[in-house]
């Protein structure tokens, strides 16, 4: 009975990761980089969009105050140069959740966040 139950889980799991590598696209682990999917990405104009932005190995580096400063700063400059309103925002250790609010007519959160975390040496 306990032998059916190991082939019964085994034969599941053995199906879910075959379905998980016919659905996802993965990095090679040779080139040292982490299992990761291609997300899909909701491109709405003038949408809400709730992200989280993780620090590089989960560093608990966001809640010092020099890092506050300099989060501070670089999203000041970013809505200066392409607007959008922060609807929520919640700062821990390690991780940032936000909820952006974009402009009528604009897609582009992708670049806002790369241009912050370019700009923020702390990311």
């Amino acid at each position: 009975m306990i032998s059916n139950i190991r082939l019964a889980v085994l034969e599941s799991t053995s199906s879910i990761v075959k379905y998980a590598q016919r659905t996802l696209h993965f990095f090679d682990l040779r080139f040292g980089s982490a299992f990761m999917s291609h997300f899909r990405r909701a491109y709405v104009p003038g949408g809400s969009f709730f992200f989280t932005v993780v620090t590089e190995r989960r560093a608990p580096i966001l809640c010092t105050d020099i890092s506050r400063v300099f989060l501070r700063t670089a999203i000041r400059e970013c809505r200066q140069r392409w607007p959008f309103r922060i609807d929520a925002m919640v700062l821990l250790d390690d991780h940032l959740h936000a909820i952006l609010t974009l402009p009528e007519g604009d897609t582009r959160y992708s670049a806002r966040w790369g241009w912050i975390k370019k700009n923020n040496p702390e990311c």
